[in-house]
């Protein structure tokens, strides 16, 4: 029987490689997929390789109404980078018609994440035209992606590398996969960047008689495993590739990456996997059972020593691959999952894989979850109590899939939230929803879990009042802020917010209508009208959320002229027309002289030299005052406010200090 290249020889190791870190279930189911099939056309003498490899880019076709093709464009990924494999499937059943448009594909993956913006290692897309896509981002970390699709009962599996972007060197597949149980068995590694001086391991024990062939392939002869492989029984091992670079060496493992099988005198059979592990109480799913040691005739029986065993109907079988069909279960084995015995009828030799398989629940449902709510950030550790969960899983929160849950038990799931996205501080709520991905079956629950938010609170401002200009730093007193916080005052947006220990806003300039008063300073009859403290609303409002608080009249806006502005219109002349000239004093160092040369004969004037560090001495009353600012190479906006019996006049420039020459 001659090889069946490289298609094959990937996917029966990398299916081996996530019998491991998978949960207990998925890990068989995986398993199954890659190995039931890679067994089920070979003849005794070599109980690996099938007659004829596998279609490009696709794992083992799996049981079921469909027989599914998965394929991923590229075929492999960059480690942290932010283009995607695109994967699809096609499926056809036994008269080669394609799923009816809306038929649901479950996609599923041990690496990476099919959102591009969280994890998310569960997806559900609907077929139309023949196909289901979906796209693969890969994770930050290397590794390889047991990508999984599943209609009904029918799946497919498929590995996608992730490598570094520079990775040149790799381990990519050994064939066969299994062997002898005390080694000698001669394997072919293969992969890229092989040197003439490697290093290949087997659970950590030196592989016997290396061949270097080509920098893409080498051969071995497998050593002893690292412990007693007992009759009946097999063991899996991580197979590690190492060559020295420069004073360092490098290395890639290829998890699980071979199996010692013990078949004791050559009549005690093994059992890999069991494929699918999932089936109704009614009986009637067509198992793949693969392994080696199988002498026909077999017999198969599902069940416990404590409740007892049902016997399966073998349809065929082989050394290294049977196949049955399960009977129905009986009253005590109904829900339950059971032990899977191969017996070698001739010689009375038996092995069994325990839970190995599933009978289906009838009862599915949610009774309870633990917390019932939770930040809309995750990263809340949820209990899903019920009956009837089957690993894999897909868990959603208000629609809201949920990545990564735990199948601690069929009456119990572990999950960690996701984040949830959150607008007009109406944070997500609703019902939990558990969907066996195995079958395509959902149970919901009557009771809704509720993503919360902590909205911001605004008690006080310290301090509570400044400049009309603006500029000064209020420190808000409160609860809630978080940093994407925006904050206004009357409506105008500060510029400058600052969220931590002490959150701090810089007040921006007033820009509505001061509170007037009337006035008369000059006790001459002429009314005129004066400008008053005026106080605004501040509000703190998050980006992220929507979520605002506003403090009532909570800062007040101190006008910068509250001189008494006579009313033009009551026979008082002509309001002053503002301006001024500036230089550098001729007698106090680093100081500038400033002059008035505002028109219609001011009587007062103020001035603002907006040198808040200055203190008292940032404003003067003099005509022609000269100020010495606190810093230099800086610019100040100087503020001059004219004023005379008809009213005033303001006009502001700006001044560099130092001034030119």
């Amino acid at each position: 029987m001659q090889s069946s290249g490289k298609s094959t020889e990937d996917e029966v190791s990398r299916s081996i490689e996530n019998f491991r870190p998978a949960a207990p279930r998925f890990a068989a189911l995986i398993l199954a997929l890659a190995l039931a099939f890679a067994f089920a056309s070979c003849n005794s003498k070599n109980p690996v390789a099938p007659e004829a490899p596998l279609p490009p880019g696709g794992g083992g076709p799996g049981s079921g109404t469909y027989t599914i093709t998965l394929t991923a464009s590229p075929a492999q990924l960059v480690a942290g980078s932010t283009d995607g494999t695109t994967l699809t499937a096609t499926a056809t059943n036994s008269n080669s018609q394609s799923p009816p448009d809306g038929t649901k594909c479950a996609f599923s993956t041990s690496l990476g994440s099919f959102d591009q913006t969280k994890a998310m290692t569960l997806t559900t897309i609907s077929f139309s035209g023949g196909k289901a896509v979906a796209t693969l981002f890969p994770s930050t970390t290397t590794g390889t992606a047991t990508v999984l699709a599943q209609i009904d009962t029918s799946s497919r599996q498929l590995s996608v590398p992730i490598r570094a972007a520079d990775q040149t060197f790799f381990i990519a597949s050994i064939s066969p996969a299994s062997g002898k149980p005390d080694g000698g068995t001669p394997v072919t590694i293969t992969g890229a960047g092989f040197v003439q001086t490697m290093r290949v391991t087997f659970g950590g024990i030196a592989a016997t008689t290396l061949t270097y062939v080509s920098a893409t392939q080498l051969t071995a002869r497998t050593p002893p495993p690292p412990s007693v492989v007992a009759a009946g029984s097999a063991l899996a091992v991580d197979v590690t590739v190492s060559k020295a670079s420069g004073a360092s060496t490098v290395s890639d493992t290829l998890p699980g990456g071979f199996i010692y099988a013990n078949n004791g005198n050559g009549e005690t059979p093994v059992i890999f996997s069991v494929a699918p592990a999932l089936g109704s109480n009614d009986g009637g799913t067509t198992l793949a059972i693969s392994g080696s040691g199988f002498v026909s005739p077999v017999a198969v029986k599902l069940g416990t020593s404590a409740l007892g065993y049902v016997t399966a109907s073998v349809s065929s079988s082989s050394d290294s691959s049977i196949t049955a069909v399960t009977p129905a279960a009986s009253a005590k084995l109904q829900g339950q999952a059971v032990d899977v015995v191969v017996t070698n009828t001739g010689s009375g030799a038996s092995a069994t894989l325990k839970n190995g398989f599933q009978y289906e629940n009838t009862q599915f449902f949610i009774s309870s979850i633990t917390p019932t709510s939770g930040p809309y950030t995750g990263g809340t550790a949820v209990k899903i109590i019920g009956k009837g969960f089957v690993s894999p899983v897909q868990v959603s929160f208000g629609g809201i899939t949920q990545p990564n849950p735990t199948v601690k038990s069929s009456t119990e799931i572990d999950v960690t939230t996701a984040a949830a996205t959150v607008t007009a501080c109406n944070p997500p709520s609703g019902t939990v929803s558990v969907t066996n991905l195995s079958t395509g079956t959902t149970a919901t629950s009557t009771f809704n879990f509720t993503y919360t938010v902590t909205s911001p609170r605004l008690t006080s401002l310290s301090p509570a009042s400044g400049k009309q200009v603006g500029g000064e730093t209020i420190t808000l007193n409160g609860s809630g802020f978080d940093s994407s916080g925006r904050v206004t005052f009357g409506g105008t947006v500060s510029q400058s917010v600052n969220v931590g220990a002490t959150t701090t806003a810089t007040a921006p300039a007033f820009t509505g209508t001061l509170l007037t008063e009337s006035c008369d300073d000059n006790h001459d009859g002429v009314k005129g009208t004066r400008n008053l403290p005026t106080a605004v609303d501040v509000t703190f409002t998050s980006a992220a959320t929507g979520c605002t608080d506003t403090l009532t009249k909570g800062y007040t806006y101190n006008p910068t002229d509250t001189s008494c502005i006579g009313d033009s219109g009551g026979g008082g002349g002509t309001p002053p027309v503002a301006d001024f000239t500036f230089r550098n004093s001729n007698f106090i160092p680093g100081a500038v002289d400033f002059f008035d040369t505002s028109t219609n004969n001011p009587t007062q004037w103020t001035w603002d030299f907006g040198d808040p560090i200055s203190g008292s001495s940032n404003v003067s009353q003099d005509q022609n005052p000269t100020h010495a600012f606190m810093g230099g190479n800086k610019t100040y906006q100087v503020r001059l406010t004219a004023k005379n019996a008809a009213g005033t006049g303001t006009v502001q420039k700006s001044v560099t200090i130092p001034l030119p020459p």
